[in-house]
């Protein structure tokens, strides 16, 4: 899944667990800089490998009201 291609719908139905901090800025729109700094502050959900940050796509989906229970 490129950055270009990223949607909700695709996130939903991937079955990937996580996805890159430049997937989430695509995803949401914003600069790539602004997502590093939300993810180092903690205001969206991550796990972090070494110096990498994953976002947990169930988390991000709930965060988003996106999930399947929201039905969205």
């Amino acid at each position: 899944m490129g950055t270009d291609e990223v949607n909700l719908h695709q996130l939903r139905t991937s079955g990937r667990a996580t996805i890159s901090v430049e997937e989430f800025a695509a995803l949401i729109g914003i600069s790539l800089g602004s997502a590093r700094k939300a993810v180092r502050e903690g205001s969206v959900p991550s796990l972090r490998l070494g110096a990498r940050y994953l976002i947990p796509v169930p988390k991000l989906l709930r965060m988003l009201g996106a999930d399947e229970a929201s039905g969205t």
